[in-house]
């Protein structure tokens, strides 16, 4: 399976000659963490949610660590952008993660959130959820039992132990509050 892409995606690819039609709860049974998430200790719970292997603090330092490789990194938020396409694989990204009992760590970050503090990424993962605000801009609806997807992505920035480059990601804000029509309103 190449690099980035997680089984669902790359068995899109495979699939030429089956029915096409909306995704199966079979196809997000099939879904796969992506390499460079599961060497760092992520896991996927057998209700699809993203689960933590290892303590939060070794998970950070492996990812620094494998991350500072151009490729590495392009890769990784390649594959994520990639698995954020579908809505359900966003939320579950932007959605608390539980910890295995063995990680003895009661992480209640979400994916998104863990990976925007690691340096490595932080620019570049930020530029790509903010790109996402303005495709996702007219979900602002709720059906009550969650909240909307763009005040989940804005949520993931609250309270972040560093910001790596403040005027990469104060450019990027402006760009997508430029570009949003109506004007994006943040909470």
């Amino acid at each position: 399976m190449p690099k980035g892409l997680s089984r669902s995606t790359q068995g899109h690819a495979n699939r030429a000659t089956e029915p096409t039609g909306p995704p199966t709860t079979k196809a997000a049974d099939e879904a796969e963490v992506l390499p460079q998430l599961k060497e760092a200790g992520v896991a996927l719970g057998s209700d699809g949610s993203y689960q933590l292997t290892t303590d939060s603090f070794k998970f950070r330092e492996h990812l620094k660590r494998t991350m500072k490789r151009d490729d590495a990194r392009d890769e990784l938020i390649q594959g994520l952008a990639d698995s954020w396409e579908d809505a359900s694989s966003l939320r579950q990204a932007l959605s608390p993660m539980g910890a295995a009992a063995a990680a003895g760590d009661g992480v209640k970050d979400s994916l998104v959130r863990m990976l925007l503090q690691v340096d490595p990424l932080q620019t570049e993962l930020a530029s790509t959820l903010f790109e996402k605000l303005g495709e996702l801009q007219a979900d602002m609806e709720t059906d009550g039992n969650s909240m909307p997807l763009p005040r989940l992505i804005i949520s993931q920035f609250r309270w972040l132990e560093h910001v790596v480059d403040g005027e990469a990601l104060i450019n990027t804000v402006s760009q997508t509050l430029q570009v949003s029509h109506p004007p994006l309103h943040l909470p």
